[in-house]
């Protein structure tokens, strides 16, 4: 199931307040990027790699302990899209 822009918005508001709106959403379309898949691509079977990556990036801004507080913000947002 296909996610998304969506997908891409409800992260991007999750990280926005960290690191600013054109970090987060310049963050996820590099990892997108990386992951070899556009964010309007953003599906079930990738959500789990992108958020992988971007809590990578996060602990370096954020604090091990922190990150985990906005990934399951982010999972939480996606519902069950968001399992990783």
């Amino acid at each position: 199931m296909t996610i998304g822009l969506e997908a891409f918005e409800a992260i991007q508001s999750v990280i926005a307040p960290y690191i600013g709106e054109t970090m987060a959403g310049a963050a996820i379309r590099a990892q997108c990027s990386s992951l070899g898949f556009e964010p309007e691509e953003i599906d079930s079977e990738n959500i789990g790699s992108l958020i992988r990556r971007l809590s990578q990036g996060l602990r370096v801004f954020l604090g091990a302990k922190q990150t985990e507080t906005v990934v399951r913000e982010i999972q939480w947002r996606l519902g069950d899209g968001g399992k990783i």
